[in-house]
């Protein structure tokens, strides 16, 4: 048997402060039952003469704690605490019932927060998402830099095709088609057969330090999940803007409105990537606000989803620049119109 106790130190008519320690498992005497720290073990709420003896009988108490404690300090147990002997008189009884009140809070104490750490955990492990959806992440992007920096040099599309994607050329070209082909049908522009526009492909600034923080499918630690974001994106490069087509007939934007097909690629620490594409669901235009954006997401699992958020980066008083994106994912979208908290109800 294996297990945390609080393990008493101190001398004759006594105890001493209470500490977790972990024991080996424990022996049996030939002359008598296993040692008395295993009914403390199975028995964390005992009485106080029991908690002193740990476990021993009054009649025995003595002799077994005196005898574990040559137990503990033998060459087995070098170095670990050991048990204080019992003062059977009425001034060591009383004196030792005043310090195991004292040992019983500490302990209790200390159960307390070891408790309070397991139902923290056990909170971020038992994550949902909200009602009316299946699945919800959250990123976020907070990393301080400089923006300046000419030692740095930042990874682009094709690193993130082929290192991050796994991408050979062939591939890469039909993604880059199947872009094409969204942004023509969802906002009638084709950067191959139409003026003012551009298509790269495209890495997120691994600087920023986009995280996923949040996820109802797993607990995440506080230092989140690196995600690797990149792909396709098409910007307007005519000076008076251009007009829109396809699902956005009729709609100008101006120079600068940019476009997005993607990939969220999110590093999970021993485990498989989880990768989520995205697409823009909208144009995308800069403001004095930030960047907002809303994107169209697929996971094979969770099916199609909403990517909705910002980025808003800003610069420090010493010059560099911080990360400031905000960005949540729902699946489905905008949620089960039956499921999701209503006003009426």
């Amino acid at each position: 048997m294996e297990g945390v106790f609080a393990a008493v130190g101190g001398g004759r008519g006594g105890l001493g402060t209470a500490l977790p320690v972990r024991m080996d498992p424990p022996k049996r005497r030939p002359d008598g039952p296993e040692t008395a720290w295993v009914k403390f073990l199975t028995q964390p709420f005992v009485g106080p003469w029991e908690l002193a003896c740990i476990g021993s009988n009054p009649r025995g108490g003595q002799r077994r704690a005196r005898t574990r404690r040559k137990e503990i300090e033998g060459p087995e147990h070098p170095g670990k605490p050991h048990l204080g002997l019992i003062d059977e008189s009425p001034k060591g009884m009383n004196a030792m019932t005043q310090r195991t009140r004292q040992l019983i809070h500490a302990l209790i104490a200390t159960l307390l927060l070891f408790a309070g750490s397991l139902a923290t955990a056990q909170g971020v492990a038992d994550q949902r998402p909200p009602d009316g959806f299946e699945t919800m992440l959250v990123y976020m992007g907070t990393g301080v830099y400089d923006a300046t920096d000419p030692d740095f040099t930042m990874p682009d599309g094709d690193f993130w095709h082929r290192e991050i994607m796994g991408r050979s050329d062939a591939e890469i070209a039909e993604n880059r088609a199947e872009a094409v082909a969204f942004f023509e049908e969802r906002f009638g522009l084709n950067p191959d057969a139409q003026d003012g526009l551009m298509l790269v492909d495209f890495m997120v600034d691994p600087r920023n330090e986009y995280r996923a923080y949040v996820s109802s499918e797993e607990a995440i630690p506080s230092e989140g999940w690196v995600v690797r974001d990149g792909g396709w994106m098409l910007s307007v490069t005519d000076p008076d803007g251009l007009d829109l087509g396809g699902e956005f007939a009729g709609t100008h934007v101006p120079q600068g409105a940019v476009f997005v097909f993607g990939d969220y690629n999110i590093d999970v620490p021993g485990g498989e990537p989880i990768v989520i594409h995205y697409q823009s669901g909208q144009p995308i235009v800069a403001t004095e606000s930030g960047m907002l954006f809303l994107c169209e997401t697929y996971h094979p699992e969770w099916g199609w989803g909403r990517a909705q958020g910002i980025s808003a980066s800003v610069t420090l008083e010493d010059g560099r620049t911080q990360a400031n994106i905000r960005n949540v994912l729902t699946f489905s979208g905008l949620g089960d119109p039956d499921r999701v908290p209503n006003a009426r109800d």
